[in-house]
């Protein structure tokens, strides 16, 4: 399994030989990154545990993920293949799930809604324990979505919803 993930991250393979770039275009697009890495990478399928991780846009994993998206992705195994596509555009590496397009909607937006019934579950498992829950880090990095605000509004929009978070956590 060792040399199998060392080869599909350093070796340049094309593991399609007998297709031309339009025909491995094709290909790719009708079969998942999983099946592309075991079937035609040859990975061993206990390998795929390292990859289960992953995450592809709309939360597509190794399993789910067209291998053709994983490669525009830039996913490991496909160094060595010449593969013809349309040229990225920003919708295909960035996209906005929840509609927050900008610093500003976040706090309006579905993944804000999905942060505060998260909250509601945590203060119930808390309170069932006879605890006060705590809330100690918000991850959140929206620099590649909000490409709308300058830097000075997005400062304010992200101390504008860290003040958003704490007020309903008062609640």
């Amino acid at each position: 399994m060792r040399d199998d993930l060392i080869r599909i991250h350093a070796e340049r393979i094309d593991y399609l030989p007998d297709l031309n770039p339009e025909q491995k275009a094709l290909r790719l697009k009708q079969i998942s990154y999983a099946n592309f890495l075991t079937q035609h990478a040859r990975l061993r399928e206990a390998s795929l545990a390292f990859f289960r991780g992953q995450g592809f846009r709309n939360n597509m994993r190794v399993d789910t993920c067209p291998a053709f998206v994983a490669w525009r992705l830039g996913a490991v195994g496909f160094s060595g293949m010449n593969i013809s596509a349309e040229p990225l555009v920003h919708s295909d590496y960035v996209h906005f799930p929840d509609g927050s397009a900008s610093i500003a909607a976040l706090g309006q937006g579905l993944a804000y809604r999905n942060y505060l019934a998260g909250l509601d579950s945590l203060v119930s498992a808390a309170a069932s324990l006879g605890k006060r829950a705590q809330v100690l880090s918000v991850g959140l990095d929206l620099s590649l979505e909000d490409h709308t605000s300058s830097p000075a509004v997005y400062a304010e929009g992200l101390r504008a919803l860290m003040r958003q978070i704490e007020r309903d956590m008062a609640r």
